[in-house]
């Protein structure tokens, strides 16, 4: 059906779109999530969870239930239930203090996991599940025709309770969906498109089993797939396009209130999996401070390396972000409550000062809380949409081990102090929930206890929106700020010679060294220093050398490991050499497209943006085949003066969801080409009507039963409408609005007969009747 509209020679039009949801589900207008009709800023903590059994392997799904991450609790003997209610109530306790420190959102998944290698046998769905008190893993399959088998019904019945427990707390839920890092369980996972499809169909019968849940804000396809699985990294863009689409797209047949991400390593990961072609509503890169021996694991330096990776960020992603993951590891106590009740031979947390700073942490508590300021005040500024933290307490990863613990030939010592930090993300320390005999501060029985960012968290005030993106930081194009000689420079352009802005250029540099100064005896380790640059507004860079610190050998310059350009929509490549130019093929749908509007005769031509779409002039020629030009934005589309179009010619606005098409489809990624404002001088200036049509959805209606005895169901295939009821004298009997898709009513009051009922969607009005009989 269309509508149409005719407007003069100088006009201004603006179309929005919003969209329509349930009370209590979170929509995404722009970069705002809103619910019920307000603002809703996500702030969300990474919360781990688990299956567990009393016996493995498992044989009565009904004692297969959720419980709070092992990595958390259960060294001590007041988190060993016995029953699903008391496990259910400890989740509760713990999403009780997770919103009473100032969150609003948790992200937390029970993910399946694949094998879908095919010399292995037929490819499988699993979940991870553990037998109680001994934490032995184990797998449990689900049955991929269909997921109709008691496994199945029994994971989705526990991810819904897992949901409505958050939604209780009044939390919102991020949902991990999929996480491949299965080398522990399986020989690994072969991208294909048959698994895919295959991950298609578990979306899509899992958004049937909770598309009616309104604590759930999204669904987050995959977690770190470069790092989860390395085989992932080897997808081509074109892949990735495809497959997002492919699990969007499932989703979507399912559930279309729910948004979609994905939980991607940022800059890691954008010679794959780049937001700019994934299908998606919003991004969740993970971006962790970014400490470095090069400055003395400085925290000024690092804050300054951390604003301006989240400015890239934010430049390089077309479509709405949020963080979905950072942290600070800190900790101040010498000792450890768990240790303590445990008489531990290798403790958590020993009194020295060294296991304070990095590599063991990034610092102290206090600078944690500034950490979540910092960022906060960062993210919102940079038009970020929302902030996630990583660790909901501190966890059990690592034991401390100090150097001088280990001989020469110790194995995985680098890795032990490298990820020794780990148990330190949280905002909580252990308190002592047992009630076990400690000393102060621990003596007091109590879960946890508050580091300084859970005041820091309290008492934050989240900025107004910004109106526009500030100016970059003063590192933003050398984020290690090195004034050192220049190793090579050069220019970044795309297929037309244009050049590309905010490329990223990863230099790795090698050295030879050692953690300490002085350094205990230990051998050499090799380290990859990764240092980002970024081209400005011309396409040019400048990668410095990097210098010699005390503690490191000469350093090598990166002739193994070549620099790579990566940007936003781009394939990537190899950076050339000193004072050339490095082109690179580039498609890029913009958040925001600005264009000029020149269709001839006989031409169709598309123009896209993927939020909004402002047409500064245009000319569509008309005649006997008169030229097309359709216009698409999710939410507005802004057409101004001067928009000339003849008789003849048709022009159409859309306000719709618009995702880039994948690499190699059609006409790819690139917007019709805006042509030059001298091309305009000829155009053919006609003062017509401009006739534009609007392509609305079709919408049914329908009313059962039929007849009706004492209630009605009114229902329509679009949410969010009003009603009025007429008897067969035309008198008005019933009145109402319904915000979701359906309402039942009560019409029990009213005489046997014939009633017309009229639904109005979006201004427009549809008639249907039905029959009351008795």
């Amino acid at each position: 059906m269309y509508k149409y509209i005719c407007l003069t020679l100088h006009f201004a039009l603006a179309c929005t779109l919003g969209l329509a949801q349930p009370a209590g589900f979170v929509s995404l207008v722009g970069r705002d999530f809103m619910l019920d009709g307000e603002l809703f800023y996500p702030v969300a903590i990474n919360f781990d969870t688990e299956l567990q059994t009393w016996t493995t392997p498992v044989t009565d799904l009904d004692e297969l239930f959720c419980t709070v991450g092992s990595i958390y609790d259960h060294a001590f003997s007041a988190y060993e239930h016995t029953s699903e209610a008391a496990l259910d109530q400890q989740i509760t306790e713990h999403f009780a203090k997770i919103r009473s420190m100032g969150f609003n959102t948790v992200r937390f998944g029970i993910p399946v996991i694949w094998n879908w290698n095919p010399a292995d046998g037929p490819r499988r769905c699993s979940v991870v599940y553990y037998r109680h008190i001994q934490w032995e893993r184990n797998l449990l399959d689900l049955d991929m025709n269909g997921y109709d088998d008691p496994a199945s019904q029994r994971y989705f019945h526990l991810l819904r309770k897992l949901i409505r427990l958050a939604d209780a707390e009044d939390l919102k839920v991020i949902l991990l969906c999929a996480q491949a890092n299965i080398a522990e369980y399986e020989p690994g996972f072969v991208p294909s498109s048959a698994g895919a499809q295959d991950y298609a169909d578990y979306l899509q019968r899992l958004a049937q089993e909770l598309k009616d849940e309104p604590g759930l804000l999204a669904y987050d396809l995959w977690n770190e797939p470069i790092w989860s699985n390395r085989a992932m990294a080897r997808l081509t863009k074109e892949k990735v396009c495809t497959y997002t689409g492919q699990w969007y797209d499932a989703i979507r047949s399912a559930d279309a209130h729910h948004l979609v991400t994905l939980g991607g390593a940022s800059f890691h990961e954008f010679g794959s999996w780049d937001p700019a072609i994934m299908k998606l509503d919003f991004y969740s890169p993970h971006i962790y401070p970014r400490f470095s021996r090069l400055d003395g694991f400085s925290f000024q330096a690092t804050m300054d390396r951390y604003r301006a990776l989240l400015h890239w960020q934010s430049r390089s992603c077309p479509i709405p972000w949020l963080i979905g993951e950072t942290a600070f590891a800190a900790e101040d106590d010498a000792v450890d409550p768990m240790d303590l009740a445990n008489n531990s031979s290798t403790p958590i947390l020993v009194a020295d000062p060294r296991t304070k700073r990095m590599p063991y942490m990034m610092g102290s508590e206090a600078e944690q809380a500034e950490f979540f300021t910092i960022g906060m005040d960062a993210v919102r500024n940079y038009l970020g949409s929302g902030y996630s933290w990583w660790g909901f307490q501190n966890g059990r990863n690592h034991p401390l081990l100090l150097p001088e613990s280990f001989t020469n030939t110790s194995a995985g010592h680098k890795k032990l102090v490298e990820e020794y930090h780990y148990n330190f993300w949280g905002p909580l320390k252990y308190g002592n929930p047992g009630g076990l005999n400690l000393p102060a501060p621990w003596n007091a029985q109590n879960r946890w206890r508050d580091k300084a960012m859970v005041a820091a968290m309290q008492n934050y005030s989240l900025p107004p929106t910004p109106t526009e993106m500030p100016p970059p930081p003063s590192n933003y194009y050398n984020w290690y700020n090195l004034n050192t000689n220049v190793w090579r420079d050069g220019y970044i352009k795309d297929q037309n010679n244009q050049p590309v802005a905010d490329a990223l250029m990863e230099v790795p540099w090698r050295y030879v060294l050692n953690l300490f100064n002085p350094p205990p005896v230990m051998p050499a380790w090799t380290f990859t220093e990764w240092m980002p640059y970024v081209t400005d507004q011309n396409g040019f860079f400048s990668i410095r050398k990097v210098p010699v610190v005390a503690g490191f050998n000469t350093p090598i310059e990166p002739t193994v490991l070549a620099p790579t350009v990566n940007a936003a929509g781009c394939l990537g490549s190899q950076v050339g050499g000193a004072g050339t130019t490095t082109f690179v093929q580039r498609d890029l749908l913009p958040y925001s497209a600005v264009v000029q509007v020149v269709v001839e005769e006989n031409e169709a031509r598309t123009y896209k943006g993927r939020v909004g779409l402002e047409v500064t002039s245009g000319t569509v020629d008309g005649g006997s085949n008169g030229g097309q030009a359709d216009l698409f934005a999710m939410h507005v589309v802004h057409v101004s003066a001067p928009f000339h179009a003849e008789a003849g010619s048709k022009t159409h606005i859309y306000t719709t969801p618009v995702f880039a098409d994948c690499p190699g489809e059609g006409s790819g990624m690139v917007l019709e080409p805006s042509s030059p404002s001298s091309s305009l001088g000829s155009a053919k200036r006609r003062t017509t009507n401009v006739e534009l049509r609007f392509e609305l959805p079709a919408v049914k209606v329908s009313v059962f039963p039929i007849p009706a005895f004492d209630h009605v169901t009114l229902q329509s295939t679009t949410p969010g409408f009003s009603y009025s009821i007429f008897d067969s004298n035309g008198r008005m009997v019933q009145e109402g609005q319904c915000p979701s898709d359906r309402t039942a009513l009560d019409v029990g009051s009213l005489a046997t007969g014939v009633y017309q009922c009229s639904i109005t969607i979006a201004s427009r009005i549809h008639h249907t009747s039905f029959t009351i009989a008795r």
